[in-house]
């Protein structure tokens, strides 16, 4: 592509001066170049830029209208799709999963169209060994941006197993990182058919599947080759310094392995009986959330690749945050300990892009349980009354009624709860909230009943939302599925 900027620029020159366009023939740059080089600049952009901005979406404005044209007889052939796709990748540093989703999704359609998806077709369609080379990277990167942002938005794939030729060519061993993500795109289909669906009574995995997919994890990061690994912080291995592409790919394998191995075995902390029921395996839950905050702090503390990327990190964050948070909510005496690191988690959030969909969600999930955290906490004593209440005080202190969608997406509150994001700072110091309301709790406070020793009723708790079982499940669509 580096090589074709030049002339991709004096063919819009041309096409300019003439006012024409002239009809690409095979072998010559055409219009669909132009929309490559407009994606790939728009995503350059948006990344430089920190979010979407005024340049790239004309970039993207311009060329859209064209580029994902299907209808009039149009056909497709691989430009096409990888313009398409790298509009796919814009939206979503644009922070715009579900258009990144939808996007995708088109493009799948096209990869299908043209038999990428099966060995003879690709091969019989792309004669030179050269053109088959780039149709199957281009493929296999289709296939894990579509399991990247169906994961994430929880939405069906577009492309599935069953449909890809077992035949089909993988890329070449120069492209170990791509290699990597297709067989962790495989693994993760493994794990999402192993979680409870959405709606069914029970939130674990069978302890003999649990085993069984613990060790494919631990097989799929131990085949991981040695250039790519991130070598753990907690033995001091990792260099004081590394090539910062290889630092973000290091980093983003190890987190990826981190959070497969958290939803294996997040059921352990989503009640006090799991809690009590299997410590060892809750403290390891636990421990992997806290490794992966340990991680993101050391790549932001020295690096600026999360500032400046924080579509890619944002959720392994947020999945680590509410893994500590719940298992808190459940055993406060065994996970306070937790604090040194929840601390620093939340200093990463306070840097979070306050309209990022991160912060969004983040701010969706707990801002119906602070008020009720901050009466529990003052041990069922009234709040003083002030005349200088904090107009947040007043927002979180509505009855909290909840929804759930019929897609399993995170809870609905009531309307009557101001929905608007509160500064970073603040949303910060609310987590801390968070945490010191659940870790206050005196051992055995885990039901509603139980709280009657402090003066409050079953209605008191219901009023001010506090209910464990239903705090986990607010938190629970953080710890999701991503690759």
């Amino acid at each position: 592509m580096a090589a074709s900027v030049p002339g991709i620029i004096d063919y819009v020159q041309d096409m300019t001066r003439n006012r024409s366009q002239p009809r690409p023939t095979p072998g010559t740059l055409g219009p669909k170049d132009v929309w490559i080089l407009k994606m790939a600049v728009a995503c350059a952009v948006v990344i430089e830029a920190r979010g979407k901005n005024d340049l790239s979406k004309a970039l993207v404005d311009s060329a859209e209208p064209d580029m994902c044209r299907v209808s009039h007889g149009y056909i497709v052939d691989l430009k096409n799709y990888k313009a398409v796709m790298l509009m796919g990748v814009y939206h979503f540093h644009c922070d715009e999963e579900l258009l990144a989703w939808r996007t995708t999704g088109l493009a799948v359609r096209m990869a299908l169209e043209m038999g990428l998806h099966r060995k003879h077709s690709l091969l019989s369609n792309f004669k030179r060994t050269e053109d088959q080379d780039k149709a199957i990277r281009a493929f296999w990167c289709l296939y894990v941006l579509d399991k990247r942002w169906s994961f994430g938005t929880g939405l069906p794939f577009a492309l599935n197993e069953r449909d890809i030729d077992p035949e089909l060519p993988k890329p070449g061993k120069d492209l170990e990182y791509l290699r990597c993500l297709i067989s962790y795109g495989q693994l993760c289909s493994k794990v999402w058919e192993a979680l409870p669906p959405f709606g069914t009574p029970t939130s674990g995995i069978p302890e003999d599947q649990v085993r069984y997919l613990e060790y494919l994890v631990q097989d799929w990061v131990s085949s991981i080759p040695s250039d790519l690994q991130l070598r753990h912080l907690r033995l001091g291995l990792t260099p004081p310094s590394q090539p910062r592409q290889l630092h973000r790919l290091r980093t983003l394998l190890h987190l990826r392995g981190n959070h497969l191995r958290t939803l294996i075995r997040r059921h352990h902390v989503l009640s006090a009986s799991s809690v009590s029921a299997d410590m060892t395996s809750a403290e390891l839950v636990v421990d992997i959330a806290k490794d992966s905050i340990e991680v993101l702090v050391q790549l932001a503390g020295t690096t600026d690749i999360y500032i400046r990327q924080q579509a890619v990190f944002n959720h392994f964050l947020l999945s680590a945050l509410a893994v500590i948070l719940v298992a808190v909510c459940h055993a406060p005496a065994m996970f306070e300990s937790c604090r040194t690191t929840f601390s620093h988690a939340v200093d990463l959030v306070k840097s979070l892009s306050r309209d990022s969909h991160a912060s969004r969600r983040l701010w969706k999930s707990i801002r119906g349980l602070l008020h009720g955290v901050k009466v529990l906490a003052q041990r069922g004593a009234p709040a003083p009354q002030s005349h200088h209440e904090d107009p947040r005080e007043r927002q979180h202190s509505a009855p909290m009624t909840i929804s759930h969608a019929n897609d399993g997406s995170a809870a609905a509150l009531s309307p009557e709860i101001d929905t608007t994001l509160p500064d970073l700072l603040d949303m910060g110091n609310d987590l801390m909230d968070l945490f010191e309301g659940f870790g206050q709790q005196r051992p055995g406070l885990q039901s509603v009943d139980a709280f009657g020793s402090l003066g409050l009723s079953v209605q008191d708790l219901q009023m001010v939302g506090w209910d464990p079982e239903e705090i986990s499940r607010q938190l629970q669509p953080l710890i999701k599925i991503i690759t």
